[in-house]
């Protein structure tokens, strides 16, 4: 199963966890502009959608 991704509205940031193949996480930061893959759900979302609504 894999880690849900930290999303912070106030700040605009997206991290997300992946897993290696030798079964390693690692976290990374989502730049502003890059496709966020949630490989269990086998979805990419663009990063301006996650923050669609969200008032600055």
């Amino acid at each position: 199963m894999g880690r849900r991704p930290c999303i912070d509205p106030e700040r605009l940031t997206v991290e997300a966890y992946r897993r290696t193949g030798e079964g390693v996480w690692t976290l990374r930061d989502v730049p502003n502009g890059e496709l966020l893959y949630l490989d269990g759900l086998k979805l990419e979302i663009a990063w301006q959608r996650v923050f669609r609504n969200v008032v600055e």
